[in-house]
């Protein structure tokens, strides 16, 4: 697992860093490395999770197939199960939790 350049995980949540594990474990089940292109940085609107640490964006360019791409997806979804949002874009899977309703 490794971060895009210029990414930081500093005050990234805890259920994240499992996230991250979990997200790992099934790219290597698929022969990729993680890569994480994006936590607290970047852009976002302003209901973003990024910015309160629930948040991390995973790229998905490494995965060659477009088969192969929504089946990592659907893995991690489901491995995450309730209370994850997952969603695949086309660069990119972004991966959010709200568990308490707070921010």
């Amino acid at each position: 697992m490794k971060t895009k350049e210029n990414v930081s995980l500093s005050g990234l949540h805890p259920v994240m860093r499992l996230v991250m594990g979990v997200c790992d474990d099934i790219y290597k089940n698929h022969s990729h490395e993680l890569v994480i292109t994006e936590a607290l940085g970047g852009l976002h609107s302003p209901t973003s999770w990024h910015p309160c640490g629930r948040a991390i964006d995973i790229r998905t360019r490494n995965i060659k197939t477009s088969d192969e791409k929504y089946e990592v997806f659907v893995e991690i979804k489901r491995k995450l199960g309730i209370g994850f949002n997952v969603v695949l874009h086309n660069t990119h899977i972004h991966i959010a939790f709200n568990l308490s309703g707070v921010r």
